[in-house]
């Protein structure tokens, strides 16, 4: 079966899209953006998966260690394995030669459904993971893991990170809580309070004149008892939202309140709890009856379980499509290790992009990796 098709034909895929990747199954000769590509690009199939897979926020940095002010505040970087210079924004332009297709980058995707990591599908080319910034030099400086594993991590182990991540990593201080309105949204604020955990005051976009949103969100405060910050948006602009889209596959985002919630967050000397389209657990699978129940009821370890084991967004025809065209497809092991080491690094406020994310001031951030 063509890969494409088998991609499009999988369970709960929009056409064209594989959670947190972006799938573009056209001929690649035709493609403007690619025109000026290696030969190793000319070609269909998984290839495209690759150059619309984006990973990891890296802040980059200028001069004395300043942060670049980057398009929209999300933008990845990439490199070559083994070398600290040369990274770009987009992965078509650290390709050259015949580069070849990472089992593990491959089978990440195929077996998650996203891609998890610094790994993409090309074996010599990777993203900057969640500890590591890329200066103006293009060196890359990294950071220390926040723990060390001396044995090959198990699946039981990724689940026990999960579980880690929920019961270590809420922030007992009086955080700064972003709320958008939605339902999501309200259901992580209610849980953060559930458990203890009080905001010193709640951050929403808009106002209740311009905005349904801050609506729903002054509502929320009101009845919480909670102060309430409006954060005027951005002006929307159509390019870089599309953009944003085929980055993270986002099904719903606005670049307009994301960019100046990124900017005030960045600012706040709080903590950070972000309930906004919240998948930092269940890669969105908190909008399921069940795991909501989970959820409320504070059953963590059932909730980890729970997420594994609907964690897989590609069924067995994808994969046996990828196998009968010949691409190599990583063990679950294999996966599972890779997205455990990855998963240990601390991670960025705002990155939208990690597993089990949680903001450099000890607050979970907006993430939704699925």
């Amino acid at each position: 079966m063509f890969f494409g098709e088998a991609l499009r034909a999988n369970r709960g895929l929009r056409q064209g899209s594989l959670k947190g990747v972006v799938v573009d199954c056209r001929q690649v000769n035709g493609d403007d953006e690619l025109a000026n590509s290696p030969p190793s690009a000319q070609r269909d199939g998984p290839l495209m998966t690759a150059l619309r897979t984006h990973g990891t926020v890296s802040h980059q940095m200028t001069g004395e260690g300043q942060p670049i002010p980057d398009r929209i505040g999300v933008e990845p970087a990439f490199v070559r394995r083994g070398e600290t210079s040369g990274g770009a924004t987009r992965i078509v332009d650290v390709l050259r030669g015949a580069d070849t297709l990472d089992p593990l980058g491959l089978g990440t995707l195929l077996t998650l459904g996203f891609p998890l990591g610094e790994r993409t599908v090309f074996r010599e080319i990777r993203r900057l993971s969640p500890g590591e910034v890329l200066d103006t030099t293009g060196s890359v400086r990294a950071v220390e893991p926040l723990r060390a594993w001396s044995r090959t991590p198990s699946v039981e182990d990724l689940r026990d990170l999960f579980v880690e991540a929920c019961r270590r990593r809420l922030p007992k201080q009086a955080p700064l809580a972003l709320l958008s309105g939605g339902r999501d949204s309200r259901m992580i604020l209610h849980t953060m309070m559930s458990l203890g955990v009080t905001p010193e005051r709640i951050l929403t976009s808009g106002t209740t004149a311009t905005s349904d949103d801050a609506v729903v969100a002054t509502e929320v405060a009101r009845r919480l008892g909670q102060p309430i910050e409006y954060c005027p948006p951005r002006t929307f602009d159509g390019a870089i939202e599309l953009a944003r889209h085929e980055w993270q596959s986002f099904d719903s985002l606005e670049h307009g309140w994301i960019v100046a919630v990124a900017e005030k967050t960045r600012a706040s000397t709080a903590p950070i709890f972000d309930g906004i389209g919240l998948g930092v657990i269940s890669t969105g699978s908190l909008l399921e009856q069940d795991a909501v129940q989970l959820w409320n009821q504070g059953r963590h370890d059932e909730l980890a379980r729970w997420v594994i084991a609907h964690g897989a967004g590609t069924g067995e025809r994808f994969r046996a499509a990828a196998r009968s065209e010949g691409y190599p497809v990583a063990s679950t092991d294999e996966v599972c290790s890779t997205a455990l080491d990855w998963a240990s690094f601390p991670p960025e406020v705002c990155s939208s992009r990690t597993q089990c994310n949680c903001g450099t001031r000890g607050g979970m951030t907006n993430s939704r990796a699925g």
